[in-house]
Parts: structure tokens; sequence; C-alpha cells
């Protein structure tokens, strides 16, 4: 099962991700490993006005996190873990 499965799989629950950082932020640095909780399927500060582009045209996930949404790169995702949906895609060696 791909990435873009298992977050459809969820169907809006919470879902832990970790994941790669790919840029440099205030609270991490890029290339560190995160593990996060998201929800997909969140309505909240949606004006309709939509994006100026198509995240999936540029391999991006959106999902829903307590600080607002975030877009993560589907090839940096090493792992989703939501009730019985547990996918590993690669090993992080530290």
């Amino acid at each position: 099962m791909n990435v873009r499965e298992a977050i459809k799989k969820t169907n809006g629950r919470f879902t832990s991700v970790t994941f790669i950082r790919s840029t440099n932020t205030k609270s991490g640095k890029q290339g560190e490993v995160v593990t996060r909780t998201f929800r997909t399927g969140v309505k909240k500060d949606v004006t309709g006005a939509g994006l100026r582009f198509n995240p999936e045209d540029k391999g991006l996930i959106t999902l829903w996190c307590k600080d607002g949404y975030r877009m993560i790169k589907e090839s940096n995702v090493v792992r989703i873990k939501c009730g019985d949906i547990d996918c590993s895609y690669f090993e992080v060696t530290t």
C-alpha cells in the first residue's frame, strides 16, 4: 500500500506520521526525523479559494495538525500508524 492509499484509509482519524523534514524551520532542521499527529478531512479555515497549484503534481500530501495545515513530501514519509494500519516505507538510521 502506498502512502496516499494509507492516508486515505485512515478516514479522518488521528494518525501518527513519521517523516523526514525537508526544510529548515523554527522547530527543526532539514533531514531531521519527526513524528507528528495529523488528521485528514478537516474543513477548518477552508475559504473555498483553493490552492494556486496541485499538491499531487509536486508529490505533496496535505494534512491537518493542531498548528494548522501542513504539506509533507510523499517521498519523505517513513511510517504511518493509525489503529490497525501500520505501514513502514523505509528504515531510518540515526
